[in-house]
């Protein structure tokens, strides 16, 4: 019996106060059948569907599948796959052919028009290269050049970009020491004269060198984070001292072998006067040979003059240049003080105490070094020099050794006690593993090959491989070498020959005067 509105009313409200307090109906939603939920799901993907998804589809469609059924097997909504099939047919896609990559692949985006072109980007790397003046161009600087030289520009973050992404980076120069075409040729004939020796011969070389020490350096740039404001806070302030303190670090490895280390202290009383009376000595006792030397030379050189020599007859002078041995009034390291501190003391001990024999010890061309005396004693002794190329230390294994020694020391707090930075090298020395030494060594075969390759050039990366030559290639380039090598070596007075190289210590590496 149909129920009057009246009982209807209050069959609900009996229904409503039977119900718990505080607690809400929900109206159930309707049921969704499993291809409507698939279809709600992948419309969230409608603008980000794969190639993949894509491929299915028309593959689906190729089998003459519904659309229905393809878009819940390929995930694509059925807008999406008919939009997909229109493109697919523009670009000749007809049922049952293969499925193409260019069917399904995205179409070119419209935006903004490319500034930086390919003949454009021709147009920068050409303008950027053309010099060392234009390689150091600003951003600025750059974008000016193209407008002056092709009329046309572009922002510097549009050329940064660009450059960027082209794999250019805005970093220092290399540093490398000049040679000028003496120092050249004396490198390429050092290097074509061991162009087929082996590792092995290379392990027989004794290898030494020195190296600066600042007094409160730290290696590497240092970068804070700091408010504006906090510029004088003592965490934010580099100390700047008055007068750079710096000692000298020398020492000695073989392949197999690690040699002693010795680091310079300022000269004491005591051995300044040792020093100023040995040299004292030696002057006394050579002047009256050298003088004797020097009057034969000038007479049998007056003798075959045919016309008599103006202005009067040349007087003995006992000068260094004339064979006096006299020590340099700057201080550092001359020649009594490193046969003294270092020859006698400990690299002879270490080459004595070496297994075998064939023994090659390496200098490079300081002045203490190459002094007369020294070469001498050497001689006396026995041991035989390797003589080495000027401006190379490119071709010495030690110099990468002082850079990682630095990287040790300096990678700590600053010292500015010497006794306790002597200590810290020694110790950083003593640890250096051997295993880096060796490979060190064994960079030299490619290294020398460089050399060649470059005619006695410096302009490579120590420890890279040189680029592979053919045979035909090889011999071309060694009947060159064999040209050069044979004409004599290039002089021209005045020319200056330049001191031998050392390792720098970069301004952002150390506390400034």
């Amino acid at each position: 019996m149909p129920q009057t509105r009246s009982q209807a009313k209050a069959a609900a409200a009996a229904a409503t106060a039977a119900e718990p307090p505080d607690v809400k109906t929900e109206t159930p939603e309707p049921p969704t059948s499993q291809s409507g939920q698939l279809h709600a799901e992948a419309s969230h993907d409608r603008k980000h569907s794969t190639i993949a998804q894509r491929s299915i589809a028309l593959e689906l469609w190729n089998q003459g599948l519904p659309t229905g059924d393809i878009a819940l097997r390929s995930g694509l909504t059925r807008a999406t796959f008919n939009a997909l099939l229109r493109k697919a047919r523009a670009r000749g896609f007809q049922r049952g052919s293969k499925v193409l990559e260019t069917y399904v692949e995205d179409a070119k985006r419209s935006g903004r028009p490319v500034i930086v072109t390919e003949d454009r980007g021709k147009e920068v790397i050409r303008t950027l290269t053309q010099n060392s003046t234009t390689r150091q161009f600003s951003l600025d600087q750059l974008s000016t050049a193209l407008l002056k030289q092709y009329d046309w520009s572009a922002s510097r973050m549009t050329l940064w970009r660009w450059l960027r992404k082209q794999g250019y980076s805005n970093v220092k120069l290399t540093t490398k020491p000049g040679l000028n075409a003496k120092q050249q040729l004396t490198r390429l004939r050092f290097a074509w004269e061991r162009r087929d020796w082996s590792l092995e011969e290379w392990k027989k070389v004794i290898w030494s060198d020195e190296t600066s020490v600042v007094l409160g350096s730290v290696r590497g740039k240092r970068r804070i984070w700091r408010l504006p404001s906090e510029a004088y806070h003592p965490h934010n302030i580099k100390a700047r001292w008055k007068g750079r303190k710096e000692f000298m670090f020398w020492a000695c490895f073989t392949y197999d072998h690690k040699g002693p280390a010795y680091a310079w202290g300022p000269e004491t009383a005591a051995q300044k006067k040792k020093y100023d009376d040995e040299v004292k000595r030696w002057n006394q006792e050579q002047e009256p040979l050298l003088k004797t030397e020097w009057e034969l030379v000038n007479g049998v050189r007056r003798i075959r003059l045919n016309k008599q020599i103006p202005g009067k007859k040349p007087a003995w002078r006992f000068t260094k240049k004339t064979g006096k041995w006299v020590r340099s009034s700057k201080g550092g390291i001359d020649a009594i003080g490193y046969r003294h501190e270092v020859l006698l003391p400990l690299y002879f001990p270490f080459l004595k105490g070496l297994p075998g024999s064939d023994w090659l010890a390496q200098e490079d061309n300081a002045a203490a070094h190459t002094s007369q005396r020294n070469k001498e004693l050497w001689q006396e002794r026995g041991f035989v020099c390797l003589t080495w190329p000027p401006n190379s230390p490119d071709l010495s294994p030690i110099e990468p050794a002082w850079y990682m020694l630095k990287r040790r020391t300096g990678s700590k707090k600053a010292l500015f006690s010497r006794a306790q930075l002597v200590t810290r090298w020694h110790e950083e020395w003593k640890a250096l593993p051997q295993e880096k030494l060796q490979r060190l060594v064994e960079r030299m075969p490619g290294n020398i090959q460089w050399v060649l390759q470059l005619k006695g050039g410096n302009e490579y990366k120590e420890g890279s491989s040189p680029p592979e030559m053919t045979n035909q290639e090889r011999g071309a380039l060694y009947r060159e070498i064999e040209a050069l090598l044979a004409q004599p070596l290039p002089t021209k007075k005045g020319q200056r020959e330049g001191s031998d190289w050392e390792d720098e210590v970069e301004e952002e590496d150390m506390f400034p005067n």
